[in-house]
Formats: structure tokens, C-alpha cells, sequence
């Protein structure tokens, strides 16, 4: 694995489920191996440990192997975080799970550069990746700088991540067929287990059929021992006979079964064997065994999982051969471990294959694990664990419960208060990007909108090769969509009779608040939840309006957007209204004195932002101005525009009420601005070079740790009396993703401005046109251009780069 986890990926899309299924193998492997040599460490400095403790150290192991599969199969590492003074770079790890579409190659920027500052991404920051589409050109490409020129990024060789190597051209044909011959083999292992298994139970069940029910004797010895062992009040679960078995055991999970030799134990015997196969019962070992049979049965190839599945068998017989001993009393030493001879020889005379949880257990040779038996039974008749060893025995069970979980040690700076995505003063550290090409539902373009705290991105994509009609999707990187057949796009839209629609926002639980569209200016507000089966909820307008539109979601549910009143004479939509929907009920926000007002986006805290006319006179000519709806408030407030301005709008604010958007200038230029709370912050732009065009930039996003994420382009210059009066939510190409990064630690400080284009690996063929979101762990989406056409787009955070001047 460590060859794809430190060079450059040449991955189809089918390769991701072997690639996946044998990276998480082999960590999960990794972290059960090491828990379980601290185990037998545990185990032997401490050979007088109760049998029962013992057993569900061992059982841990085998939890250990599972759930370390499961989490990382989920993508879902705990991290425990460490103060520390020196930079924390981003693991390259997650690469591995990285795929692209055949003949697409990524390649990465060396990350062995001396470090420079003290900011790198955290590694909380870097997520796992299940399915993404990787566009990129092996050809070199040639990066604008900041000041317009062009040339060929300065260290672009293409090293790999962590190793710092030549070009890799990643896993050869030979690798991939390697990969899915290993692959291949550990599913037919598994499934020639689990097909033993299979016939194991069919086996128990015809034994089962052909045993006759037990005497009243035997049913009445068995209910007086249950009563007694299990502390229960019911009496014992069925007893059967069968001459087809030499040993006594216990099986069936839902309705336990008593099996006993018709003619080989006498009733004292049958006595002992029912105090066994009933301390079984009230240790409920029947349902504990599936852990380690289901680990044996997964990592069939790793030595440990049997080694620990053999020891949990070993010590819970010991614990019922303790806890049998203690109920019979130790008069009854001798003749017990008599009885264990006997039923374990008689067991390896005849063979014994039903799966069964009984006093002969064939899991080690016979002899040594009689051994080991009777000399546990004698240890706990006649030295009875003290109070001390108890305890101890308690606290390392306590102790080794948090270790299932994989947890990852991670250093923070300092400042570890801070936002995940916060920058030291000393200077700007930005990640290298990997981007992921969303692809489309069918034809030729796709913008991404939003992007959720697990990845997860909305938007809108074509449908048809021909034609622009799209449909709002959601991009899900660890399920298949419902989409194209090579995406993980679903279509939010599928079946419906409205021929366009946008998903402009998602929240935590995964509601995508959207806008469909009969026509270009007949909106219908919906909101898409993941467990309604695909349903889409409308929300309708307010009293007086015909049509409606979503434009964004908080935690709670709440949706903002605009209502809109159709025309009569021409039966068309004219934005009037900001409105929110919240528990069923629909509410004007009202304006700044006109008649116009748009929501557009909403904060968990229920602040709204978004743009309103100051005056009635707005409609013929006059201002439309940022506004902020604080949560409570009767009115909004007017947030107004950069100096010279007329105009502005508001597109994002994070949990700490930060607000961004975009302003016109005196210069008639707009600009990207972020209010705090006192005013309106010139953001900046792109560089330009040209006396003819002015530089333009625009802010659309904004996270919690005050990363700022738009647009700047340049436009022909004209005077502000030529300009438009309403400034649209969109943005013009040819424009650049860019992204506004604090300089002090922390959001609400000055800002560095980076085009995002510089912090992609050379040659990945991608123009990044317009960046519209970025969530708390640093991935950015929006739309730019690959291979001639326009698609959404995905930017990963891989490793820091080398400090900005």
C-alpha cells in the first residue's frame, strides 16, 4: 500500500473497491496486530488473571480487527489532538482513496521542502475520499503567476507527497491486475468461509432433528442449576439427547439448545455438563462468539485473528469450568476434570463439526489445552482471585476499551483554540489541492453550489448531451448516485415535470434546500431530505405571490430565499420578496424601504443575509444594498456598500456572524467585500496589467474559521453610469477561483489573497473559474473549465505548500 500511498495515482473508477478493500485490510490488520501483542503482554506479566478477564481481552482483539475495518471503510478516524510548537502537515495517507476515470492522471508537488512559518492544514482537515473523478492532462501546463504572466510553475516535477521522488506514473498495469488478484483471492477465502459456516449450522440443525427430548429428571436437575447460575427466574432453555455426539454443548442464539450424549455420561456427569453448558448461557458467550468467528472469518489470512479467536474459545471454557466448579464446590475438583478428559478424547476420537459452544472445544491440541484447563480449574478452586486482582482486572478492561476506536494523534499549534483552519502571523501556508471533476448527469456542464462538513456537494448538472436543461444533484462520496453511471451523483429532479432545477445549499443532515423551474422565470422552492425515499418537499410563496425560490439551509432546517409575484400580462416572475420558511410557516422579512428584497443565505444561529432596495425609488434606478436579518430583529439591517458604491449584495456569513459579498466601488469596479460587525472590508483583487481592463472580485463563501472563497476577473472598463442597478449571484468567465486566508491566527484579521489555480499540481489540465463554498475542513467547490468544457469541481486539501511572500 505504501507505493499508492505516496506517489502519484493513474486509477480507473472500477479500481476503488479492491483499492478500498485492501487498504482497509491492512490497517485494520495493523491495528490488531499491535493490541493484540499488548494483550499477550498484559496476559503473561499477569498469569493469575481471571479466566473471564482474560476473555474479554482476548474478545477485544477481535473487536479491535472489525471495527478498525468498519471506521475506515467509513472514513470516520477520532483524533486526539496534542499541543505542539512545531507545523502539522496534512498525512498523505488519504491519497490511497483517491480514484480517477481512465487515461486522468493526478500528480502532486513535492512536500519536502524545508517548512516555512508555523501553519500547515491539520490532518483533522483532510478527509478520506471514496469514489472522485480525477480531470487532468499528463501534459505540463503552464500557470499564470499573480502579477498575469505565465509560466511553468517553479518545482513542478510532480513528486510524490511523502516520498519526494522522480515523476511516478503510478500503480503500472501490472500493480492494478496485482491488486485485483489479491483482492479476488481474500473474497473467495472469505466466502469459502462463511460457506463452512453455513454448512457447520445446516449440520447442528439435522442434529438437531433427529435428538429426542431429555428426561424430567435431567429438565429438572437443569432448571435448579439454571436458576442458581444464571440468576434468572425462567428455567432452563431446551435439553435434547442425540447419540451422534461424544461431548455435551450448547447451541442457537434466539432459542438456546442443550445437547447431551444419549448413553456415555452418567447422571452426576450430566450434572457437571449442565452447569458448563448453563454458565455459558449466563455469560451469554452464545452471542459474544460472533465477534471472533465473524474476525477469524474476515482475516482468514492474518495469523492473529485466529490466535485470537483460539484464546477467547480457551479462556471462556475456562471461566464455565470455573464457574461450574464454584457451583458444584470443590468436592467435586477430581471428578469434573475427569469428566473433561473424558468428553475432550471421546471428541477427538469421533470429530466433532457443528458449530457449538461446548466442554470439548477442539480449537488447540487436546492435551495442552486440558492442561491449561485443569490447571485454571485448580487455580480458581483453591486460590480464589483476590480483591486486588479484581480490581486490576477491571482497570484494564477500562483501559482497553477506548483502544478499539482508531484513534490518530495529531499536534496542534499553540493556539489550538482557534478555528481548524486558523494561520499563524508569520505567514500564509496554503495546501496543495487535489481536484476531483464531479462529472455531469448526462451532458456537458455542472456547477457545484455548496458543499456539506462530510464532503458532500450540491448542485446543478446537465441532463442531456444537447441542450443546457439541468437538474439540482447531490454528489455523495461514499455511495453511488442515482445519477450517470460512472458518478456519484444523484439527480434530486429525477421523474419530476420541472425541466431545471439548482440545489443551492445542504446543511449537517444532509436537507439540500433547491429551486425548480417550469420556466426560466417560474421558480418553485423545494427542499430534498436523504431518507424520504427521493421525495421533494415544496415549500410554496408567501400570501400574494405565485412562485418561490430556495437559496439556503441551516442545521435546524430553517430555509431562506425569495418570494416572487408573476406578472399577469405576461405570466412571468419578478423577484420581490426575502422570505424564511421554519416549522411549516413562511415569513416576510420585509426590505430596506423598497419593494425589492433576496435571502440568500442563513447561519445556524437563524442570522440572514442577503440584499435589499433602500428606497421605492429602487426600482427605477436606485440602490440595492448587503443586508444582514439578525435573528429577532423587526428589520433588517443595511449593511451598505463600499465607498463610492451604489450598489451591493450579500452571499454568505459564518457562525461568527462574518458577512460576505460583493460591492460596487467609486471606480465602478466590483469588489469583494467582509463585514465584522463595524464595515464593509475592501477585500482586493487579482493583479491586472492592463490599462483597458479593471480586475473585479467577488465573494460567495465563507467558513467558520474565516476563509473566504469567490471569483476575481477582469472586464472591460466603463463608467458607473453604464452600470446595471442589481448586482446578479453569478459570476462572469474568464474569471479565477480564488481564496481570502487570515494572516493573524485567526477570522477577522487581515487577509492574503491566492488564485487557487496556483495551488493545484502542474499538468491537472483544470482552469478554476469560480469557487463558490468551502466547508471547516478546507475542501472549496465551484466550477471552472477541463478539456474544453465547464464542470464542478471538488479541492482537497493533500499537504501544505511553502509560505506565501
Amino acid at each position: 500500500m505504501s507505493g499508492i500511498e505516496m506517489g502519484a495515482l493513474v486509477l480507473r473508477q472500477g479500481d476503488l473497491p479492491a483499492l478500498s478493500l485492501l487498504g482497509g485490510l491492512w490497517r485494520a490488520s495493523l491495528g490488531g496486530v499491535l493490541f493484540a501483542l499488548l494483550v499477550w503482554g498484559v496476559c503473561r506479566s499477569l498469569p493469575r488473571l481471571p479466566a473471564a478477564t482474560r476473555f474479554w481481552l482476548w474478545w477485544l482483539v477481535s473487536a479491535k480487527l472489525l471495527l478498525g475495518l468498519f471506521y475506515t471503510a467509513a472514513a470516520l478516524p477520532l483524533v486526539l489532538r496534542l499541543p505542539a510548537s512545531h507545523p502539522v502537515t496534512a498525512p498523505a495517507f488519504f491519497v490511497a482513496r483517491l480514484a480517477a476515470h481512465p487515461t486522468r492522471l493526478l500528480t502532486t508537488r513535492s512536500a519536502a521542502r524545508p517548512p516555512v512559518g508555523s501553519f500547515a492544514v491539520p490532518a483533522a482537515a483532510v478527509p478520506s475520499i471514496a469514489a472522485p473523478r480525477f480531470p487532468t492532462d499528463p501534459s505540463p501546463s503552464v500557470l499564470p503567476n499573480a502579477d498575469g504572466s505565465r509560466s511553468r510553475a517553479a518545482g513542478e516535477s510532480g513528486v510524490g507527497i511523502a516520498a519526494g521522488a522522480a515523476r511516478s506514473q503510478g500503480p503500472s498495469g501490472a500493480t492494478r491486475t496485482a491488486m485485483w488478484i489479491v483482492a479476488f483471492c481474500w473474497t473467495a477465502g472469505f466466502l469459502l468461509r462463511v460457506a463452512r459456516m453455513a454448512h457447520a449450522s445446516h449440520a447442528a440443525r439435522l442434529l438437531l432433528r433427529g435428538a429426542t427430548p431429555a428426561s424430567e429428571t435431567v429438565r429438572g436437575e437443569a432448571d435448579r442449576i439454571a436458576r442458581r447460575l444464571t440468576g434468572r427466574r425462567r428455567p432452563a432453555p431446551r435439553i435434547v439427547v442425540s447419540d451422534q455426539i461424544p461431548s455435551p454443548f450448547i447451541v442457537g442464539l434466539l432459542r438456546p439448545v442443550i445437547v447431551l450424549p444419549t448413553s456415555t455420561l452418567s447422571l452426576p456427569e450430566i450434572r457437571m455438563a449442565l452447569a458448563h453448558e448453563l454458565a455459558h448461557l449466563g455469560r451469554g458467550d452464545l452471542w459474544l462468539s460472533l465477534v471472533p468467528s465473524l474476525a477469524e472469518a474476515i482475516f482468514f489470512f492474518l495469523p492473529v485473528a485466529r490466535w485470537s479467536a483460539r484464546e477467547c474459545a480457551l479462556c471462556r471454557e475456562e471461566a464455565c469450568d470455573s464457574a461450574a466448579v464454584a457451583y458444584l464446590g470443590t468436592d467435586w475438583l477430581a471428578a469434573y476434570g475427569q469428566l473433561l478428559l473424558k468428553v475432550t478424547l471421546a471428541s477427538q476420537r469421533r470429530g466433532q463439526t457443528v458449530p457449538t459452544i461446548g466442554m470439548a472445544i477442539t480449537t488447540s491440541p487436546a492435551f495442552a489445552q486440558m492442561r491449561r484447563r485443569l490447571q485454571a480449574i485448580k487455580n480458581a478452586a483453591t486460590q480464589p482471585a483476590s480483591p486486588r486482582l479484581r480490581g486490576i482486572a477491571a482497570l484494564l478492561i477500562a483501559v482497553c476499551v477506548p483502544a478499539l476506536l482508531p484513534w490518530r494523534l495529531r499536534a496542534l499549534p499553540r493556539n489550538h483554540g482557534t478555528p481548524p483552519l486558523s494561520l499563524a502571523a508569520s505567514a500564509v501556508r496554503l495546501p496543495q489541492y487535489a481536484v476531483v471533476d464531479l462529472g455531469t448527469l448526462g451532458g456537458k456542464f455542472s456547477d457545484a453550489y455548496a458543499v456539506g462538513e462530510d464532503g458532500t456537494v450540491v448542485g446543478t448538472a446537465n441532463v442531456f448531451p444537447l441542450g443546457v436543461r439541468g437538474h439540482a444533484f447531490l454528489w455523495d462520496r461514499d455511495r453511488r448516485g442515482r445519477g450517470a453511471a460512472d458518478s456519484r451523483m444523484t439527480d434530486l429532479c429525477a421523474g419530476s415535470v420541472y425541466r431545471h432545477s439548482l440545489a443551492y445549499a445542504i446543511n449537517a443532515s444532509g436537507q439540500v434546500a433547491a429551486t425548480a423551474f417550469n420556466s426560466p422565470l417560474k421558480p418553485s422552492a423545494f427542499v430534498w431530505t436523504p431518507d424520504s425515499g427521493g421525495l421533494r418537499r415544496y415549500l410554496g410563496a408567501l400570501p400574494g405571490f405565485r412562485y418561490s425560490r430556495a437559496a439556503g439551509i441551516n442545521s435546524s432546517g430553517t430555509v431562506v430565499g425569495t418570494a416572487l409575484r408573476g406578472d399577469g400580462a405576461a405570466g412571468r416572475a419578478v423577484p420581490m420578496r426575502a422570505l424564511v420558511w421554519h416549522n411549516g410557516s413562511v415569513r416576510d422579512l420585509g426590505t430596506l424601504g423598497g419593494a425589492y428584497s433576496a435571502a440568500m443565505a442563513v447561519s445556524d444561529s437563524g442570522a440572514v443575509v442577503g440584499k435589499s432596495d433602500v428606497s421605492p425609488v429602487s426600482l427605477r434606478g436606485g440602490g440595492t444594498h448587503a443586508t444582514l436579518w439578525k435573528p429577532g430583529a423587526a428589520r433588517g439591517l443595511d449593511l451598505g456598500t463600499l465607498p463610492g458604491g451604489a450598489n451591493s449584495a450579500a452571499s454568505a456569513v459564518n457562525r461568527l456572524g462574518e458577512v460576505v459579498g460583493y460591492s460596487e466601488t467609486a471606480d465602478a469596479a466590483r469588489r469583494a467585500f467582509c463585514y465584522s460587525g463595524v464595515a464593509l472590508e475592501d477585500l482586493g483583487t487579482l493583479p491586472s496589467v492592463d490599462p483597458e481592463r479593471v480586475s473585479t472580485s467577488t465573494a460567495l463563501g465563507i467558513n467558520d474559521a474565516g476563509w473566504i472563497v469567490g471569483a476575481s476577473s477582469l472586464v472591460p472598463r466603463r463608467p458607473a453610469a453604464t452600470l446595471t442597478r442589481r448586482i446578479p449571484l453569478s459570476v462572469s468567465p474568464p474569471s479565477r477561483a480564488v481564496v481570502w486566508v487570515p494572516t493573524q491566527g485567526a477570522s477577522g484579521g487581515p487577509r492574503r489573497l491566492v488564485d487557487l489555480n496556483d495551488c493545484l499540481s502542474a499538468g491537472s489540465g483544470w482552469t478554476l473559474e469560480t469557487a463558490r463554498a468551502v466547508n471547516n475542513r478546507g475542501e472549496i467547490v465551484g466550477v471552472g473549465q477541463v478539456r474544453g468544457r465547464r464542470h464542478a469541481f471538488l479541492l482537497v486539501p493533500i499537504a501544505p505548500k511553502a509560505a506565501l511572500p
